[in-house]
């Protein structure tokens, strides 16, 4: 961390430093070390597309926390070296390969993929944590070879995403709009801050969310474009078929999308959603972010030229993928569906204000994020 600015070394060391532990398991430590060097790749992709022009140094890493979660950083204008970074906590990567093996190696979960009839029955947890690299949880390895292959590919579209909401935090101008507000050039959803208004923190995690699903999007037709040239090559055939049964059809892989940002809310176990709940919070909670997923995918990917699905068919598609994400979940627990969580927010009369305050709020910032925001420079 000698090349770090010294907030940023600080900000590091209090969320576990970069010294990560190594699992027993041999399978786990092989999807963790596919997830990491997926990292690579996506910082370099964003690095050529945002930043090279700026001037700006993009780096990235792994953080030694528990806790599912990540943050964003971009050095102070005093620092004589222009850096942005992305940290991303080792148990969000150890969840994600946890969530995408268990359900790989389970035969009741992801029909579309391989050949589901040759794993198990049934993975039985007697609970799912939120923070899973400290409990007795690890990643499974499915019997099928495309299922496997498949599983570490899904685990790294779980990173992806956090990746990419990050990257957001610095390419939509959050970071510089935080920073001309006299605060500390990260955003750490672990520390209170109090400089703007909690609509206007929680406003940019919402657009953080939306550029995160751009992002995914942008890349998932890179590699769909790439698969249908062949220009995709393996002598692992298995691995190529895993690869096409994440990218190859356009709905399939917006399901996955959709899938890999919904499930780590749904770790959380919040329950219900009240706009009162939002008072002070820096972040929206869970339920009401997920069912502004469940938005911006029917109303927004969904109903692009790409898919020109209807309203109507839209939404009853999304809402059929968050009952995946649900039975799936709940599965794990051998429990029935329970999405008390989403539907308290899908039901309450306030979500629909509070999203309308939060798109108000947007639009109020736009000026203000225009002044830090860093346009794409080229397209890797």
């Amino acid at each position: 961390m000698m090349d770090f600015p010294e907030d940023l070394q600080r900000e590091i060391t209090y969320r576990g430093g970069l010294d990560l532990p190594r699992h027993a398991d041999a399978w786990t430590r092989h999807l963790i070390a596919q997830v990491i060097k997926a990292m690579e790749q996506y910082r370099s992709r964003v690095e050529q597309m945002y930043f090279v022009q700026a001037g700006i140094e993009l780096k990235c890493a792994v953080y030694n926390s528990h806790e599912a979660a990540a943050f964003s950083y971009l050095s102070p204008a005093s620092h004589p070296k222009k850096i942005a970074f992305i940290g991303v906590s080792y148990g969000f990567i150890f969840n994600s390969v946890c969530l995408a093996s268990l359900m790989a190696a389970r035969r009741d979960m992801l029909s579309e993929v391989g050949s589901p009839d040759l794993e198990k029955g049934s993975v039985s947890l007697t609970y799912m944590p939120s923070t899973m690299s400290d409990s007795e949880l690890h990643a499974l390895e499915p019997i099928c070879n495309v299922r496997k292959a498949f599983s570490a590919f899904l685990a790294v579209r779980f990173v992806e995403s956090i990746f990419m909401h990050e990257a957001s935090h610095i390419t939509r101008g959050h970071l510089g709009l935080k920073q001309s507000a006299g605060l500390r050039p990260s955003i750490s959803g672990g520390r209170p801050i109090s400089n703007l208004e909690p609509l206007t923190l929680q406003a940019i995690e919402f657009d953080a969310d939306e550029g995160a699903v751009e992002e995914v999007f942008n890349y998932f037709s890179v590699v769909q474009e790439q698969l249908s040239k062949g220009a995709i090559t393996s002598s692992d055939g298995a691995a190529i078929k895993g690869l096409e049964s994440l990218y190859a059809d356009s709905l399939r892989a917006a399901k996955f999308a959709f899938q890999v940002m919904y499930l780590p809310l749904r770790l959380f176990q919040h329950t219900s959603w009240e706009r009162k709940y939002q008072a002070g919070q820096s972040h929206p909670l869970p339920p009401i972010r997920m069912l502004y997923l469940v938005y911006v995918f029917s109303a927004g990917v969904l109903s692009d030229e790409e898919f020109g699905l209807s309203t109507d068919t839209a939404k009853e598609t999304v809402l059929s993928w968050a009952a995946e994400c649900e039975s799936n979940y709940m599965a794990f627990c051998g429990e029935p569906i329970d999405a008390q969580g989403l539907l308290s927010a899908w039901h309450s009369p306030e979500s629909t204000d509070y999203i309308g305050e939060i798109q108000a709020e947007l639009i109020r910032l736009e000026p203000l994020l225009a002044k830090y925001k860093m346009p794409v420079r080229s397209e890797p």
